[in-house]
């Protein structure tokens, strides 16, 4: 088993290849199709798979203020994304 500091740098690598190349796929899926259609297809099948996750792992339901600020968290981050990609 690798030692936390390793485990960590690898954890960090693994981040940093997946969002470099969910970022270089949506920029190249906005050539074709326009910004808000490639961020909501990939916004619901994200938010799929994490309802299905926390079904299958018995997670309880979110508060009402924990629903109301990740709603929030969302928006800004589905606007900025947004952004990037039409700057793409």
């Amino acid at each position: 088993m690798p030692s936390s500091h390793l485990l960590g740098v690898l954890f960090a690598l693994t981040s940093a290849l997946a969002w470099g190349i969910g970022d270089f796929s949506g920029g190249l899926a906005t050539r074709r199709d326009n910004q808000f259609q490639v961020l909501a297809l990939v916004s619901f099948s994200g938010f799929i798979a994490f309802v299905l996750l926390a079904l299958v792992r018995g997670e309880p339901f979110p508060s009402r203020a924990s629903s109301i600020w990740a709603a929030g968290a969302g928006i800004s981050g589905a606007v900025g994304i947004a952004a990037l990609y039409l700057g793409l």
